[in-house]
């Protein structure tokens, strides 16, 4: 049954196990499994900054951006933990669900 050309059963698995890897490697690189890691662990993004007018420009940029995870991620200013919404006022829709 080795005819010229056709391709075996194993090296059809071997492909389809092969792109399933490079998805989820690309997934992960990408940052897709951020949300997942939160759900899985319970443990959310904290970022800290020594200087409350860095954090004020970076919640400002979240808010121009969209990035509701970096936006709703918990900050610690000068050993205070706070949040973006308690420092700016973001009127995106995509991030009022923080």
């Amino acid at each position: 049954m080795n005819k010229k050309g056709a391709i075996s059963v194993e090296t059809i698995i071997i492909i389809i196990l092969a792109l399933v890897v490079l998805v989820i490697l690309a997934a992960a690189f990408a940052g897709g499994f951020t949300e997942l890691w939160k759900r899985i662990f319970g443990v959310s993004q904290t970022i800290t900054f020594t200087n409350k007018d860095l954090a004020i420009q970076s919640c400002n940029a979240a808010c121009t951006l969209k990035q509701a995870d970096s936006f709703c991620a918990e900050k610690i200013i000068e050993g205070v933990k706070t949040t973006c919404r308690s420092l700016v006022t973001c009127t995106e829709p995509s991030i009022t669900a923080c």
